[in-house]
């Protein structure tokens, strides 16, 4: 079974509309070189994958509005936790480098996954809560096992780099007030950002997003005096490293 790398991004829909929040996360990765595929989402009878462009051609200038009609209509509905696409994805590609050996091996595994290692997939999630507000989660996500721990360990880190800029296009355009970068096992953003809202470094993932909103948060002194990297955003935020396998910040 593939493990997945996960990026969350999360944004207050009070200050910034949830259409824009989708068109920016959707636009910024289409300019960092992403191909916009489809939209997919799970047929609950079938329990097959279908997309929205075999009933209602969907491209990308389309997903904004269609996802803030979905999200009103579930809102309306009483919902408190809304998925788009619901039960899918907007799914992108991506030309990952991979050195030769790993080209061979990743075909099969392909073929047994019906998808490719140059996938990105993108889903967002709302949720209202009487106690903390309202929050939309952007979730990245794209293979792990053959982008990062396959092949030349110098393509792995420009891969990861790569992701880093798509993450850092996203934010310039569309600041969301926190987010994490880790495996799929590792993924823990609500523990990271616990350990920041009590004035702890929010360590606990391979990187931390923190937005102009929380920054006061940081606890400069520790961060000064830890061993992590950290590399400025607009508008008062930064993307902080917590690991040394992925290189410098310099250039996000």
């Amino acid at each position: 079974m593939l493990d997945y790398y996960y990026v969350d991004l999360y944004f207050d829909p009070e200050q910034i509309a949830f259409e824009k929040i989708v068109d920016s996360c959707v636009s910024s990765l289409i300019a960092s070189g992403c191909k916009f595929e489809q939209v997919t989402m799970s047929n609950p009878v079938a329990g097959q994958n279908v997309t929205f462009g075999e009933h209602v051609d969907l491209g990308p200038g389309d997903v904004p509005s269609v996802a803030a009609a979905y999200a009103r209509e579930m809102i309306q509905s009483g919902k408190k936790v809304i998925s788009f696409p619901p039960l899918g994805r907007i799914m992108f590609s991506y030309p990952f480098r991979l050195d030769n050996a790993a080209l061979e091996d990743v075909h099969e595994e392909e073929e047994e996954s019906h998808s490719s290692f140059e996938d990105i997939g993108l889903t967002f999630t709302y949720t209202a809560s009487t106690g903390s507000g309202q929050t939309v989660k952007a979730s990245l996500s794209f293979w792990e096992e053959y982008v990062l721990k396959s092949g030349a360990p110098e393509l792995q880190v420009r891969n990861m780099r790569d992701v880093l800029g798509m993450v850092s296009r996203i934010a310039r355009a569309t600041p969301p007030f926190f987010g994490a970068m880790n495996t799929e096992l590792h993924l823990n953003t609500d523990a990271s950002l616990s350990l920041l809202k009590g004035g702890r470094l929010p360590e606990g993932n391979e990187f931390v997003i923190v937005g102009r909103a929380l920054i006061s948060k940081l606890d400069v002194k520790a961060l000064k005096e830890s061993r992590y990297q950290v590399a400025p955003l607009p508008g008062g935020g930064a993307i902080i490293q917590m690991t040394d396998k992925w290189g410098g910040l310099k250039a996000v």
